[in-house]
């Protein structure tokens, strides 16, 4: 807020000290054209007053000289050009700046709605992996000795992906800055290879005759984990209170995040976590 209520006030103090300037220039600019046109008609006055003065006017034009104004004239009307020039560059850009303030006020406005409904898309993806997770486990328990499921265990529906959460995910990608983009791009990246594992679970075990082994199983439920702890590691900045976190996932965020859904004492699936993830 600080930083925000700074930079208003710096674009402000910008623009007004853009328009004292341009005022000032076009004050001199125009005060040197008016000294131009008085040089002019005190030059028509001598000229016509010469050589004896016939008029009051001509009498009067003795009083003042503009002669060197006069001579100089070309000189001062280059000078004034340029400053025409310079003050319709200045113009010009004070035009620009003012755009591209209000360009960075309209997608600070579009970051600031998409951060707000930021949370809710985040507790949708959570609930999904959650769902997912459970689903799975139950597989997994189903699972033989030999690590297979066996073909008479039926696969229960897997829930659909949270088209309106995936929507509002997009919608903060574009409005972020780039520095912010890589996490969120990596969590929408995980919602499409997680809804394509899972619904090719079904169709894979009909095309394979049934079989459908453990590790397979807990690779997509570590999928859900990866999921849920994408998904909460952006809490604190959809909710203001902190920065973007890194893309990266490690094995504490995993292992955070199978706590989280219950599973403690599974140590095939810890140990399949440090396979799969940084330190």
């Amino acid at each position: 807020m600080g930083a925000k209520w700074e930079t208003g006030v710096i674009n402000s103090r910008g623009i007004f000290g853009d328009l004292m300037a341009n005022r000032i220039s076009r004050a001199a600019i125009l005060t040197v054209v008016a000294l131009l046109v008085i040089s002019a008609i005190w030059q028509a006055f001598r000229t016509a007053c010469a050589p004896v003065a016939q008029y009051g006017a001509c009498r009067a034009s003795s009083y003042f000289y503009w002669g060197w104004f006069y001579d100089y004239q070309t000189l001062i009307a280059g000078l004034v050009a340029l400053a025409g020039a310079w003050w319709g560059v200045r113009a010009l850009n004070m035009q620009m700046r003012q755009a591209e303030i209000a360009e960075n006020q309209r997608l600070e406005s579009r970051r600031t709605a998409a951060r707000v409904t930021l949370p809710f898309a985040l507790s949708a993806i959570s609930e999904y992996a959650e769902v997912c997770a459970n689903q799975l486990e139950y597989l997994i328990g189903k699972c033989d000795d030999h690590g297979g499921l066996p073909a008479d265990v039926e696969v229960p529906s897997l829930p659909p992906v949270p088209i309106d959460a995936v929507a509002a995910l997009r919608d903060m990608t574009e409005a972020a800055r780039s520095e912010d983009r890589s996490a969120l791009a990596a969590l929408l990246a995980k919602v499409q290879i997680q809804q394509s594992r899972i619904g090719s679970l079904l169709g894979g075990r009909r095309r394979m005759g049934g079989i459908v082994v453990k590790h397979t199983l807990q690779d997509y439920f570590l999928d859900s984990a990866e999921l849920y702890a994408r998904a909460s590691s952006l809490f604190g900045f959809a909710r203001g209170t902190a920065g973007m976190p890194d893309a990266t996932i490690h094995a504490a965020d995993l292992n955070s995040a199978l706590h989280n859904m219950g599973i403690f004492d599974d140590d095939e699936l810890y140990d399949r976590v440090k396979g799969r993830t940084a330190a």
